[in-house]
């Protein structure tokens, strides 16, 4: 991750596209989503996964939400269930293909429809004024927490 929004969406969103994509872990997903309602140890494997999704997902809104921008009341979990689940739906329920267009264009309407308030007045001033108060900072995890270390952050990032 490098601290860019849509760069490190990108790299998150693309993640679940490249497992979408592949009919196999399509089913393996599905039948532990099913599993896992029933079979404890089904659910702990799927509890941590997700966990790490999020933890990751978390991680770069909150980030976004400091440098400004993204909106300082934006609501992390429904943004990230909102990204995740447009890939989901078109893939598992609409059993649509996913392309990078595709991938590319859900991150950019979510930049466009909750990206901070440019020149709105009071409103930059209460962004401004709240900004600090919005949770970790970009540098809050450690490598190996995100995304189950599936991820590195880059040179610049781990040195400065």
């Amino acid at each position: 991750l490098v601290g860019d929004l849509r760069s490190d969406l990108l790299t998150l969103i693309n993640l679940l596209a490249t497992d979408l994509r592949d009919e196999a872990h399509c089913m393996l997903m599905l039948t532990m989503l099913a599993r896992a309602r029933h079979d404890e140890d089904v659910a702990h494997v799927r509890d941590g996964v997700m966990g790490d999704i999020e933890r990751a997902f978390h991680h770069v809104l909150r980030g976004a939400i400091a440098r400004g921008d993204l909106r300082i009341d934006l609501d992390v979990g429904r943004a990230h269930a909102g990204l995740t689940g447009s890939l989901i739906y078109a893939r598992l329920l609409a059993d649509r293909e996913i392309d990078d267009a595709y991938v590319e264009a859900v991150i950019d309407d979510f930049i466009e429809i909750s990206g901070a308030w440019r020149g709105a007045g009071e409103h930059v001033e209460q962004h401004e004024a709240q900004r600090e108060d919005v949770g970790p900072s970009v540098d809050c995890l450690p490598d190996e927490q995100l995304f189950g270390g599936r991820i590195e952050r880059s040179a610049e990032e781990r040195v400065g």
